[in-house]
């Protein structure tokens, strides 16, 4: 009988396309109907949404004002996570304004997480060594995992070779979601909305199921598979702030550049624009 090999992260789905993506009941959020049941479809909530793309756009723009400027090695990574920060925060709000809130929470916590890492690099210089040290660690302790629950002839070449050459557990200081934040001075946020966005769709937790309770009626499945929008502006509130921060702590960084004016933090509520 044959091995099966795993590749681990270089399986290509070959699933059939469908040619037909229009109703909600047979595609799902895959669907052409979908779009017509976006919530910013409607007036009364669209200000939301629109707090985040103006945030957004003027990220863009201090980006551009960067744009083509001699910047050292060292900047880097820090710029890169600005920008997985960035496309975050809209990813969560398109998932929102779509009904998939807790979905859009998972990638909320990503920007914030790449908020924390990023300011925390702008600060200390030796917060990328930490970081590497922790990729390596868990680099370290996945190997050693997959190296317990797959023998040899099920692992391809190359992920065997991989798992080799992390046999040696690392050494040296790391760093955690935490830690960053506290550099950062972004413990407040760390504790209110990164804490609390991980028990609220992140993980698998009870509290998650918030929005997939079935309708029960006797002892019959009724299923509520649809866009559900409690919440969502709760979402684009948080994409807004989680924007502005970094571009306070973006524009300190770079105080050689002259920016316009900054993102608002003020709510549609306060201007309002909002029902």
């Amino acid at each position: 009988m044959n091995s099966v090999r795993f590749p681990i992260f270089g399986m290509a789905s070959q699933l059939p396309q469908p040619k037909d993506l229009t109703t909600f009941a047979d595609f799902g959020f895959l669907s052409n109907e979908a779009e017509s049941m976006r919530w910013s479809g409607s007036t009364d909530t669209s200000a939301y949404l629109e707090l985040v793309k103006t945030a957004v756009c003027n990220v863009h723009a201090d980006l551009q004002i960067l744009h083509g400027s001699p910047i050292a090695g060292s900047e880097w990574p820090a710029l890169g996570l600005w920008e997985r920060t960035l496309e975050a925060c809209q990813g969560a709000a398109m998932l929102a304004d779509r009904g998939m809130v807790p979905s859009a929470i998972a990638l909320l916590r990503t920007g914030y997480e790449c908020l924390f890492f990023t300011c925390a690099l702008w600060r200390e210089k030796n917060v990328l060594d930490r970081m590497e040290n922790k990729h390596t660690s868990e680099l370290f302790a996945m190997a050693k995992r997959l190296k317990k629950e797959f023998p040899p002839d099920e692992l391809s070449p190359e992920v065997w070779e991989m798992l080799q050459s992390h046999a040696v557990e690392p050494k040296g200081s790391q760093i955690s979601a935490f830690e960053a934040a506290e550099i950062a001075d972004m413990k407040k946020a760390y504790a209110s909305v990164w804490a609390g966005l991980s028990t609220l769709g992140t993980h698998a937790t009870t509290r998650s199921l918030h929005s997939y309770a079935p309708q029960v009626k006797g002892e019959e499945f009724h299923s509520t598979v649809g866009p559900k929008f409690t919440d969502a502006n709760q979402i684009f509130n948080l994409a807004h702030a989680c924007l502005r921060m970094g571009q306070q702590h973006f524009r300190a960084h770079f105080t050689q550049f002259t920016f316009g004016p900054p993102i608002s933090d003020r709510s549609p509520e306060e201007r309002g624009t909002a029902s």
